[in-house]
């Protein structure tokens, strides 16, 4: 059995999609995917692929039930409002749309707002923590990937994202993943 050294607190990107209803484009915010991301473990020097599972069961919803924050760039004190629904359709987890977020009244946070509305600021990432050692579900280009079950504790709009698949108006279809060389199996 391989052991793997992760932090307490890690990070991945998000995305959001557009949908329209006559006239009106509603941005749906997605803050993570079971998108393959490598990491580095920094005691065994060796890289292998992290997969947040998104399973019924494997992510703890707690937070996410209770209204998850929204954050800048995960800066605690950079607070822009709360996300009050989620959906997790086993693949992917959206926060709803713009309009399931509660804003802060702040300058700041209406700034953040403006810039998501206008596109400048697309990019979502979520923090989390790893809960179980995972488990291996295969490689690519011979790195091991693992899945693993996990909790959101915030998601962030943020300027550079680590998953361009998830965000503020963009998806990634199982049919692009394989494509791009990357097959998970259950």
């Amino acid at each position: 059995m391989k052991t793997l050294h992760i932090p307490k607190q890690l990070t991945r990107a998000g995305v959001m999609t557009e949908e329209r209803e006559g006239e009106k484009v509603s941005k749906r915010v997605s803050i993570s995917s079971d998108e393959p991301y490598l990491r580095f473990d920094w005691m065994t020097g060796e890289d292998y692929y992290e997969v947040l599972s998104h399973k019924k069961g494997d992510v703890d919803e707690t937070r996410l039930k209770a209204g998850l924050p929204v954050l800048f760039n995960h800066r605690r004190d950079d607070h822009l409002g709360r996300a009050t629904k989620y959906d997790n359709d086993g693949h992917r987890m959206t926060v709803g749309t713009m309009d399931d977020i509660i804003w802060s009244e702040g300058a700041d946070a209406q700034t953040k707002k403006k810039d998501v509305e206008n596109g400048s600021l697309v990019g979502t990432s979520v923090g989390y923590s790893i809960l179980d050692d995972g488990e291996c579900i295969g490689a690519k280009d011979g790195i091991p990937i693992y899945k693993f079950k996990w909790a959101p504790h915030e998601f962030s709009f943020c300027t550079i994202e680590a998953d361009t698949t998830v965000g503020a108006g963009r998806t990634r279809s199982a049919e692009e993943l394989k494509a791009a060389g990357i097959e998970l199996t259950e």
